[in-house]
């Protein structure tokens, strides 16, 4: 999480808790004192209180924002059916990945600008930052190691849009076989893999291309097999 220092003068100091750091962040417009302060996790409001000298009353606000990613996805490449992803909402239910590749996977984060990263880890749950690529507005993070049945969260550390710097966490949930994406991988997830057996992979079924090679058949359908009766924590 981010953790932020408001000083009377406008400048703002930014606790990066994933990388124990501290940073400056872009200071207010207006420096106040005696301010009230409201937060939604994401961003901070500040609104009258006095000026530097402490007798002028400030009847303005003004609000300090986190970077906030406009998207973040577990991508993955279905042999020569191509690339399809899975969504991982940053709030509510959280995405699960099915789709069984030994243990590594490449989380795929949308920045509205261009950004900087200071690197990655992995804040909860098992595996290994591998690699992290920053390109423009986007931050590939490629995983390793990352153990079935269980909810990690990717952090990505001070990440600075050019006007705000903080940490962005991605939470994804990892269940190999749940082609239905509710938690447990069961019968249900068996029989939905079958109906799809002989079909072309596209956006509407490739959850049911378990082991990513490309043609959905009888060797998806074993691996969800293999994997019923688990569910994430």
């Amino acid at each position: 999480g981010t953790l932020l220092g408001i000083n009377d003068d406008g400048t703002v100091d930014v606790f990066s808790a994933g990388s124990n750091t501290w940073s400056t962040g872009v200071p207010f417009v207006t420096a106040r004192r005696n301010f009230a302060a409201d937060s939604d996790g994401s961003r901070v409001w500040l609104g009258g209180g006095y000026d530097t000298t402490g007798t002028g009353l400030l009847n303005t606000m003004e609000r300090f924002t986190v970077p906030v990613a406009q998207s973040a996805v577990s991508r993955k490449i279905h042999g020569g059916a191509g690339t399809f992803d899975i969504a991982l909402p940053l709030t509510g239910n959280v995405g699960i990945e099915d789709r069984i590749t030994s243990g590594n996977h490449t989380i795929v984060v949308t920045f509205g600008n261009t950004v900087t990263v200071a690197g990655a880890s992995i804040t909860s749950g098992t595996g290994t930052v591998g690699s992290l690529v920053v390109s423009g507005a986007t931050v590939t993070v490629n995983l390793t190691g990352v153990t079935n049945a269980q909810r990690l969260t990717v952090t990505l550390l001070n990440v600075n849009d050019g006007t705000t710097t903080g940490d962005v966490s991605i939470p994804m949930g990892v269940l190999a076989g749940d082609v239905n994406g509710n938690g447990a991988t069961n019968a249900a997830d068996v029989a939905i893999t079958k109906s799809q057996v002989l079909q072309i992979v596209m956006a509407a079924n490739f959850r049911e291309d378990v082991n990513v090679n490309g043609p959905i058949n009888a060797a998806d359908v074993g691996a969800v097999k293999a994997n019923t009766a688990t569910s994430l924590p």
